[in-house]
C-alpha cells in the first residue's frame, strides 16, 4: 500500500525549563545558542548544555529544526566515540547539566516524550531515544551508572538512568510520558552530570502513504499530528545539598508535587508550514525556513498576529513579499539571509524594528518597505547594486542613520525616500556613503523629490559631502 519512504516534515525541538530551589522559569533552545532565564535560590546555579556532533567528529552547539526520517541500519550496531550509533538519520542531541554556582547541589532532569510515539502500535516505539552516557575529558563516551537513580523502576535502576513516572502529562493537548533522572550524588561547582539524552531516531519501519496522506508503522496508522513537529520538553531542577541526606529527600522538600505538574503550563515551540515556508516559533523568536518555497508572504508574522520580538530568516528565502512583516509592533530585530534578493513594498511598514541590515544580494527595496517604523533608528544597506522605491522609509520618527555600502543605487521616480516626518523633512538623519559619486546620487534624488534638510558624510564620518541643514 505504501509506496514512498518519505522524509517526515517534522521539526525536532526541545523545550527547556530550569529551576533552582522552589522557583522555576521556562526557557527554550534557539538555533545557535541556548536561551536561559535562571532564577536562583541562594548560590544554587546550574545550566543545561546541548551539543551535537560536527562534520569533523567533534562537538558543537545543538541546532534545532532537525528533520526526522526513518533510520537506515541498526541502532544496536557500531558506536562512535560519543557512544552514538553509526547509522544514517540519527539525530544528535546531547543534553547534560553543569553546576556553575558555589553551592553544592543535587540535580534532577525530567524528560517528556510524546506518549503516542512511544507506544503508538503493537510493533513498538515510533520514536526511539538513547541516554545515559558521560563525555569524559579525553572526548570519549562511557556508560555511567553512578549519576542517576530512581527507586520506582528496577529496569532503569539497573542501568542507572531514569524511570518513567506512573502518570502522564498533557501539554498543549498532547499526552507525554515523563521520565525522571535523579542524581545519586551531589555536584560541586564545575562538575557535570552524565547525559540523560544523547540522541533520537525514527524507527526504520515508519512509512508514509501518498494516497491516504498518513503515516504508518507496519499496517497501523500513527495517530500523531506530525505537522506540528515533535517537541521534547526537558526540565532541569537543582536543590542545595546542605541539610539533606540524599536527592530524594531534597526534592521531596523543595518540589512536593507530582513531577508532571511542572510541565502542565509549559509553552512549547510551534511549527507552522505555509506556502512552502516553515515558521518555528519558540518563546520570543521566530525562525523562518525554506522547505519547498522561497517567498515569505503576509500572514504568519504580520497584522498583529505575532508576539515574537526576534525574527531570523534563514538561507533559501529569496523574496519578502508585499507586507510580509507589516504591522508587527512586537518585532524588534530581523536577521536577513544572504540569499535574499527582493524586498517588496511595505514589508516592514509599522513594525517595531529598531535597526535593519540589508544583505549584499538584494536588488530591490520597495515602496514604504520601512514606512512609519517609529522605533527604527538605523538602516544599513550592504546591497551592491540596488533599486530603491519612493517613500521607502517615510515618516520614521526616530531614524537617525542610514549607511550605504553600495556600489550603485538607483532611485525610482518619486519623493521623500528617507524622512522623519510625513513631509520631506530628513533633517534628523545622517547619511553615510562610500564615495562622492554615491553622495551625488543621493543628493540628486533628494533634491528632485522635494526632500529637505540633508546631511551626507563618508562612511568613516571624516568627510562631509553635503549639508543643507
Amino acid at each position: 500500500m505504501k509506496n514512498l519512504k518519505k522524509a517526515l516534515a517534522i521539526v525536532l525541538t526541545f523545550a527547556i525549563a530550569m529551576s533552582m530551589g522552589i522557583a522555576m522559569t521556562v526557557a527554550y533552545f534557539t538555533d545557535t545558542e541556548e536561551e536561559v532565564n535562571v532564577m536562583t535560590v541562594g548560590n544554587v546555579n546550574v545550566e543545561l548544555i546541548e551539543l551535537q556532533r560536527d562534520e569533523n567528529g567533534g562537538l558543537e552547539p545543538f541546532e534545532d529544526n532537525k528533520a526526522l526520517t526513518p533510520i537506515v541500519g541498526s541502532a544496536q550496531g557500531g558506536k562512535d566515540k560519543w557512544g552514538m550509533p553509526e547509522i544514517k538519520n540519527y539525530v544528535d542531541k546531547i543534553v547534560y547539566a553543569k553546576n556553575i554556582g558555589a553551592e553544592e547541589a543535587y540535580m534532577r532532569i525530567l524528560v517528556a516524550i510524546p506518549a503516542e510515539l512511544e507506544a503508538a502500535t503493537a510493533n513498538g516505539n515510533v520514536l526511539h531515544w538513547n541516554f545515559g552516557n558521560r563525555l569524559d575529558k579525553d572526548g570519549a563516551s562511557t556508560w555511567n551508572s553512578a549519576d542517576w537513580k530512581v527507586e520506582s523502576n528496577p529496569f532503569f535502576n539497573e542501568f542507572g538512568t531514569g524511570a518513567k513516572s506512573e502518570d502522564s502529562v498533557v501539554i498543549d493537548g498532547v499526552e507525554y510520558n515523563v521520565y525522571e533522572f535523579l542524581s545519586k550524588e551531589t555536584y560541586k561547582k564545575g562538575e557535570e552530570t552524565a547525559a540523560p539524552i544523547i540522541g533520537f531516531y525514527l524507527d526504520s519501519t515508519v512509512d508514509y502513504d501518498d494516497e491516504t496522506e498518513k503515516y504508518y508503522m507496519g499496517d497501523v496508522e500513527i495517530n500523531y499530528d506530525f505537522s506540528k513537529g515533535v517537541n521534547i520538553p526537558v526540565i532541569l531542577q537543582a536543590v542545595q545539598a546542605d541539610g539533606f541526606d540524599n536527592a530524594a529527600a531534597a526534592f521531596t522538600a523543595a518540589f512536593p508535587e507530582d513531577i508532571g505538574i511542572y510541565f502542565e503550563d509549559m509553552k512549547l515551540p510551534t511549527n507552522t508550514a505555509w506556502e512552502g515556508v516553515s515558521y518555528l516559533i519558540k518563546d520570543d523568536e521566530a525562525k523562518v525556513m525554506s522547505e519547498t518555497g522561497d517567498t515569505v508572504y503576509r500572514g504568519i508574522l504580520s497584522d498583529g498576529k505575532t508576539t515574537v520580538s526576534e525574527v531570523v530568516i534563514s538561507e533559501g528565502i529569496v523574496r519578502l513579499n508585499n507586507r510580509a512583516l507589516c504591522k508587527a509592533p512586537t518585532i524588534k530585530t530581523v536577521s536577513l539571509p544572504d540569499s535574499l534578493t527582493y524586498i517588496d513594498e511595505s514589508v516592514f511598514q509599522q513594525s517595531g524594528i529598531t535597526s535593519i541590515e540589508i544583505p549584499e544580494n538584494v536588488t530591490y527595496i520597495g515602496k514604504q518597505a520601512f514606512g512609519a517604523c517609529d522605533n527604527l533608528e538605523t538602516i544599513t544597506i550592504n546591497a551592491k547594486d540596488v533599486t530603491i522605491a519612493n517613500y521607502v522609509a517615510r515618516a520614521c520618527a526616530n531614524l537617525k542613520e542610514v549607511y550605504f555600502y553600495s556600489d550603485s543605487v538607483t532611485f525610482e521616480a518619486g519623493s521623500m525616500y528617507f524622512t522623519n516626518k510625513e513631509n520631506g523633512d530628513a533633517s534628523g538623519i545622517t547619511f553615510y556613503v562610500k564615495d562622492q559619486t554615491m553622495a551625488d546620487t543621493l543628493y540628486s534624488a533628494f533634491s528632485t523629490s522635494h526632500s529637505y534638510g540633508l546631511l551626507i558624510k563618508s562612511l568613516d564620518g571624516a568627510t562631509e559631502y553635503y549639508n543643507t541643514l
